[in-house]
């Protein structure tokens, strides 16, 4: 595989594999020890997702590496240099692995996300957008620490 291309085999492949036994299950450990890409059986938890960074990213139609915005406002993808016109988004969730052997952050494909998320990205980036927006209270909620609304509270519990 050249060092441009991307190793993101279709569900019929990955199936393949596993039915024909060609992908075997690994561990943690083996995979930090290994220097090559290969279809591989995990068994293990999740134990964290990073949350400092966003789930998805802007990506190429050709390749589906990440584009990036140009300051001429086109967006040129920095692994196979085509320019694209539309934006589109994949996943990019990065999860804390663990299994009996050890722990390693991986990046789930976007189709792996897209089955644990149980949405598509722009349902989350939607989500996102909305929680952005929503206001920010800064100490206790109105007419926590109203005299009147304390008082008349009061009121209503001794009647």
């Amino acid at each position: 595989m050249a060092d441009n291309q991307v190793f993101d085999p279709e569900f019929e492949e990955i199936f393949e594999a596993f039915s024909q036994r060609t992908a075997q299950v690994r561990s943690v450990n083996y995979l930090k020890m290994m220097r090559q890409e290969g279809l591989f059986w995990l068994h293990g938890t999740i134990n964290a997702v990073d949350t400092d960074r966003d789930f998805w990213h802007l990506s190429c139609s050709m390749c589906a590496r990440t584009v990036w915005r140009g300051e001429d406002g086109l967006r040129t993808c920095v692994h196979c240099g085509y320019v694209n016109h539309y934006d589109i988004y994949r996943y990019n969730l990065e999860v804390e692995f663990v299994d009996k052997s050890g722990s390693a952050w991986l990046v789930l494909s976007h189709e792996a996300s897209t089955r644990l998320i149980g949405r598509s990205v722009e349902d989350v980036i939607g989500f996102q957008e909305v929680y952005r927006a929503l206001p920010v209270y800064v100490g206790e909620p109105s007419g926590v620490n109203d005299p009147d609304a304390t008082q008349a509270s009061k009121r209503r519990r001794t009647e």
